[in-house]
């Protein structure tokens, strides 16, 4: 029995994988997929790349999944509106994939049998759409990884919001058992920093009282660059799945470049910094609009898919705020702790 918490978001999708003894594995990487032609050229520099990609068939078409959608040269299907993304037959072939992913991470293939924990907005866990992801789920996740055989049995399926399990996440310990008992008696706001929104949730003893949503994400920041990349290269291809990547690979850096075709590079530091900047004024605004008095507040939690990139302007707001490590998997860890706390499978910790 694997235990997996998946967080499918619409800029990136973490997962945490528990077996049912042995370590967790965690993962993340772009929120997108797209049908794989192993005659396409990477499209950063142009040539056919030597690493093989993960290729995923479903429903009898080839995918590539996250990151291996750049290696492939592949051209991504990552629009997902905040709404109604439910309803999309793209978002039910995307986690169906992740699932398949999740899975398999170990190496495993054949029959496989998971307890699962989906997360979905706050604004989105209602009736109607846990009915939806539960229909996804009453048959198994049948493909190939590599040309092997994969049938992913969810014996059963819980569904969170997202806040909830940012809070389960500093509430419960690896195995599911409560080690942060003080979160029961404490007013706590968590702050999910995304890709498109900044959302704030307001807890009272582990009960959920306020839930707000801003339109400032890591999207704005990708808009002001590539603003300027094609203003100053109109012929060069850039889009924010390729910009992101790029980003990425510069985290442990102070120094941003983008790079496009063979020989082309273009130091984009100031343009970065300022972009940040801007966007980060902003967040302020709606923290200053929605939380006016955060003096009665025992604890904050920075957590989501860009919480790292604006860590350091949290903590010259607040210094006090709690940061879990890795917070852009804070939810996939938050939902895999919730699933193996209420699993009646016998586990070893």
């Amino acid at each position: 029995m694997r235990f997996i918490g998946l967080d499918v978001g619409n800029g990136s999708i973490g997962m945490c994988i528990r077996p049912s003894y042995g370590r967790v594995q965690t993962d993340i990487y772009p929120s997108a997929y797209a049908v794989y032609d192993n005659t396409l050229l990477n499209v950063s520099t142009g040539q056919r790349t030597k690493k093989q990609p993960n290729v995923f068939t479903f429903d009898n078409t080839d995918y590539v999944l996250g990151s291996d959608v750049r290696l492939a040269g592949a051209k991504a299907i990552n629009a997902y509106d905040r709404e109604d993304r439910y309803n999309r037959p793209q978002f039910q072939t995307l986690t169906k994939l992740a699932l398949l992913d999740a899975a398999t991470k170990n190496g495993s293939t054949g029959v496989i049998e998971v307890e699962l924990a989906l997360g979905t907005p706050a604004e989105d866990y209602r009736v109607a759409v846990t009915e939806e992801l539960n229909r996804w789920f009453e048959a198994p996740v049948v493909g190939y990884k590599n040309q092997q055989r994969v049938e992913v049995h969810v014996k059963r399926l819980e569904i969170a919001s997202q806040p909830i399990a940012v809070l389960m996440d500093s509430y419960l310990d690896d195995w599911g058992f409560v080690s942060n008992e003080e979160l029961e008696n404490m007013k706590v706001l968590v702050i999910d920093s995304g890709s498109g929104t900044l959302d704030f949730s307001e807890f009272d003893g582990m009960n959920l009282i306020k839930q707000v949503s801003a339109g400032i994400g890591m999207n704005d920041v990708y808009q002001d660059i590539l603003n300027v990349i094609r203003s100053e290269f109109p012929k060069v291809r850039a889009d924010v799945f390729e910009l992101e990547a790029q980003l990425r690979e510069c985290d442990d850096s102070d120094t941003k470049y983008f790079k496009y075709g063979q020989m082309g590079e273009r130091d984009i530091t100031p343009i970065y910094k300022k972009a940040m900047d801007e966007a980060w004024e902003r967040m302020l605004g709606a923290i200053g609009v929605n939380f006016p008095d955060r003096f009665h507040l025992d604890k904050v939690i920075l957590a989501g898919g860009t919480g790292q990139a604006f860590a350091k302007y949290y903590r010259s707001f607040m210094s006090d705020i709690e940061i879990p490590v890795r917070p852009d998997l804070s939810i996939a860890r938050g939902l895999c702790k919730q699933v193996l706390a209420n699993t009646a499978f016998p586990i070893t910790p």
